[in-house]
């Protein structure tokens, strides 16, 4: 298999433009959501936006240096970001699949399930460890069956118990447990906030819309994930790890 690497240049902000800690980032990317929100919004005054309109709103708020393809997929499929890996395993910047009508153009009633993946997007670029303890994993962990299964049970609806995780990271060096749990982490943490905040963009282009007769969605449903239950089980594991660690460290 290719070993991934990343091209720093097109798929993050240089560090000197993405100062500060994790949360300090994440707040970032949330007003930079929320900013192109409140722009593309009031674009569904006349009905749905061309692909045109959405893609020249979008890159007004994506730093110039960061690649994004844009692909289509059929209307009522959920959007969904990707990373774009070139044939020789170099990650080269995203991939952002959008629903679109027959007409190539964006519905209202998509607005909530494509800012998931907008808020991914920009949560990606101003957080570089996103991707690379993700693909720190993924080139470590290629062939390991009990990772996929672990990582399957996390984004389903099964429960997540502690026996999973040790059995998931027998083996493992204590670093290597602690990647293989941040990395998992960070992204179910994304996946809950993504689902929040999409039910929450949907709501608010339904309300501003409703005297049109708008079609209201369905809010997603994502409680059945238990992706809180799980975060907390995640961070418990962490700090047993990394406390036993520091234990040895004074021994």
């Amino acid at each position: 298999m290719i070993k991934l690497t990343i091209n720093n240049a097109t798929t993050h902000l240089p560090l000197k433009k993405a100062k500060g800690t994790f949360v300090t980032r994440n707040k970032k990317a949330a007003e930079l959501t929320d900013q192109f929100f409140d722009n593309i919004k009031s674009s569904f005054g006349y009905g749905n936006i061309s692909l045109n309109i959405f893609t020249q709103i979008l890159k007004k708020y994506t730093p110039k240096n960061i690649k994004i393809e844009f692909l289509e997929l059929p209307s009522k499929t959920p959007s969904k970001l990707s990373l774009h890996i070139n044939n020789n395993g170099k990650i080269n910047g995203y991939l952002l699949f959008l629903p679109l009508e027959k007409t190539n153009q964006i519905s209202k009633t998509q607005v909530g399930n494509i800012m998931q993946s907008v808020l991914e997007l920009f949560t990606r670029i101003l957080n570089p460890k996103y991707n690379k303890r993700g693909i720190d994993t993924i080139n470590k962990n290629l062939n390991n069956s009990q990772i996929t299964q672990l990582l399957n049970t996390i984004y389903s609806s099964k429960m997540l118990t502690d026996t999973d995780l040790d059995k998931s990271l027998i083996g493992k060096s204590a670093q290597e447990k602690i990647d293989i749990l941040q990395t998992i982490r960070y992204n179910t943490k994304l996946k809950l906030n993504k689902y929040k905040k999409g039910n929450k963009y949907q709501k608010e282009i339904e309300k501003l819309y409703r005297y049109k007769n708008m079609t209201k969605s369905e809010p997603v449903k994502y409680t059945q994930f238990q992706i809180p239950k799980k975060i907390k089980l995640i961070e418990k594991k962490l700090a047993e790890i990394i406390k036993e660690e520091r234990a040895k460290l004074h021994t």
